[in-house]
Order: C-alpha cells, then sequence, then structure tokens
C-alpha cells in the first residue's frame, strides 16, 4: 500500500529519485563537477531514506502475510511474528532519527556546552553525569565526540 506524506514522504522522494537519474543521464551532466556532486550528495541522501524503508515495508509485508496463515496456538510461530515486529520496528525509529537529521546542517559538528554555574559540588557531579549520558548517546549512534574543554572544580 503506497503511503505518501509524513516524515517520509516516500512517493514524492521516488519520483525525485527518478528526476534525479533522469538529469544525471544527461550528457551535459558532469560540465559542472560541483553542481553535479551537489546532485550526487543529494540523490545518496534520498536514497539513504527510501530503500531502508522500502525494505522494512517488504518485511512488514512478509509477516502480515505470514500471519495470516499462522495458527494463533502455535506460540513459538507468533512469539517469532512479534519479535520480527519489534525488530521492524526498532529499525523505523532508527530510520525516522535519521530522516529528522538529514538536513542541509544536520551533517554538520554541534558544539554542546554544559556549565555547572555557582551550584557547588552537587552541581559540579551533575554536570559531570550529564557529559557521560550525552557521551553515550552520542556513541551508541556513531557520533563522534570531542571534549574540547573542562575546568576542574575548585
Amino acid at each position: 500500500m503506497p503511503i505518501s506524506g509524513g516524515i517520509f514522504d516516500i512517493d514524492k522522494s521516488l519520483a525525485r529519485i527518478k528526476e534525479t537519474e533522469q538529469l544525471m543521464s544527461q550528457p551535459n551532466f558532469w560540465n559542472d563537477d560541483k553542481k553535479a556532486n551537489e546532485i550526487i550528495t543529494s540523490l545518496k541522501s534520498l536514497k539513504a531514506v527510501t530503500e531502508p524503508y522500502l525494505e522494512l515495508e517488504k518485511r512488514f509485508e512478509d509477516i502480515e502475510g505470514l500471519a495470516g496463515i499462522v495458527d494463533t496456538g502455535d506460540e513459538y510461530s507468533v512469539q517469532h511474528l512479534n519479535e520480527d515486529l519489534l525488530k521492524i520496528d526498532a529499525r523505523l525509529r532508527d530510520l525516522e532519527f535519521r530522516t529528522l537529521l538529514s538536513g542541509e546542517m544536520d551533517r554538520s559538528g554541534a558544539i554542546v556546552s554544559i556549565n555547572a554555574g555557582a551550584g557547588g559540588t552537587e552541581a559540579c557531579d551533575w554536570v559531570s553525569m550529564l557529559l557521560r549520558m550525552y557521551s553515550k548517546w552520542a556513541a551508541s549512534r556513531d557520533f563522534k565526540v570531542q571534549q574540547i574543554r573542562a575546568k576542574k572544580p575548585g
């Protein structure tokens, strides 16, 4: 079932991919290297969302078909289908997150500043916990973390 709109807007993305590929097949496409590279980067970004989405959609349709023929009394099969659905849900959430961070400036780095202010030792401890939490979160999503400067309390 085709879906249009929403965060993924697959129909629109597929149309843009087709247009871009047609543009790339033109004989004068490489006359402007800078523009050609921008178009290729745009195409890669579109495909980075549409291809995983279509794969997940196909996997969901497969599970939906299996669910129609599996006996509800077969606990092993039902559990297996539930596990597959949970995997699809996790991958879809990850894809949604990456889609939200796919804007022009989202490929750039970020500077995060955490300050304890005048809170004393407890505030410094809290800042340390926040730093560890943010660092672990970033590492779990394959972001690079570099601590530029840290002041020691006191």
